[in-house]
């Protein structure tokens, strides 16, 4: 089973308008409210890929309650810890004449220590049945940027491998515990080395720094560039660009990447392998309106398509 933590769950909003102008009255032609959270992103992508999988984090009020009402329509198994305050609320804006995407994110509900605790009681409970963990996006308020790396370090002692996918100290903290992967995207990668990252070659110096500070693998992405990935036990690196698509929602196409390797690491794959399991799923994650959602069939359509350039 892959265990996917959300800390952070949110109902993701999707707002497709024409001509979106700051300061005007904007008519929304298309709604849509689905569970999110980046972690909720990948367990979307993993239940339609057929994977057994378990959410798991904090909800709260009536929107952790749709949340959780939703996740039961989908199949999607969970269990969170129940916190004070509102669930959080995240709003993608797509316009569809200029296909520019604007996000608006809440920061999300305060977590009390002791709603911590219970959640760590629960995350030691899980992973005892779990083959991966997929631990994703921000943390709420009051929580300590070393939260992950207790998750990780519980995960590690269990012998399970765990995938990590924040950014800034929460990131750099989890990074010190050994994680399985990481999955930052180019600003994450330069937050945390200290530096601006944008090429392709940049991003490759960059892979391999991460795991020389402790990943066992990083994948830095690129958005359309792709993903470069640099592998801590073979000292490989490479490069993959995406299949050629026109995407209807890139929203959550990073978390899809996370749902594909995690995948590949339960199966025990190969590097490459690895590699375009995650940049099938992404690229197929693309072609649907829902955020996190992907279709089986575009992931085995893409898979075999996917060149991987040695750097």
């Amino acid at each position: 089973m892959i265990l996917t933590v959300t800390l952070n769950t949110s109902i993701d909003k999707v707002y497709v308008v024409e001509n979106f102008r700051i300061g005007d009255v904007i008519r929304v032609k298309e709604v849509t409210y689905t569970p999110g959270g980046k972690g909720l992103n990948v367990a979307k992508a993993l239940s339609a890929l057929g994977e057994e999988v378990l959410a798991t984090g904090f909800a709260g009020g009536f929107a952790g309650r749709f949340i959780e009402s939703e996740l039961g329509k989908l199949g999607i198994p969970h269990k969170f810890i129940q916190v004070n305050g509102e669930t959080r609320s995240c709003i993608n804006i797509i316009d569809k004449n200029s296909y520019i995407q604007t996000e608006l994110l809440e920061p999300g509900p305060w977590v009390s220590p002791d709603k911590l605790s219970q959640f760590i009681e629960l995350f030691e409970t899980l992973m005892q049945n779990s083959d991966v963990v997929t631990l994703s996006g921000s943390l709420p308020r009051g929580l300590h940027d070393d939260t992950y790396k207790v998750l990780i370090s519980i995960a590690k002692e269990k012998g399970k491998k765990a995938i990590l996918d924040t950014s800034g100290m929460a990131l750099k903290e989890g990074l010190s515990v050994f994680p399985t992967m990481i999955k930052p995207n180019i600003k994450e990668a330069g937050v945390v080395l200290g530096r601006r990252v944008e090429s392709i070659s940049e991003a490759a110096a960059a892979a391999k720094e991460l795991t020389a500070l402790g990943a066992g693998m990083a994948a830095v992405s690129m958005g359309a560039e792709g993903v470069v990935v640099a592998d801590s036990s073979t000292g490989r690196i490479y490069h993959v660009k995406p299949p050629r698509i026109f995407p209807v929602n890139t929203v959550g196409c990073g978390d899809a990447m996370v749902a594909g390797f995690a995948v590949a690491l339960r199966k025990g794959y190969d590097l490459e392998a690895t590699i375009r399991m995650g940049t099938a799923v992404s690229a197929a994650a693309a072609l649907t309106t829902e955020t996190g959602g992907c279709r089986p069939d575009d992931v085995n359509r893409f898979i075999n398509d996917i060149k991987l350039e040695l750097i």
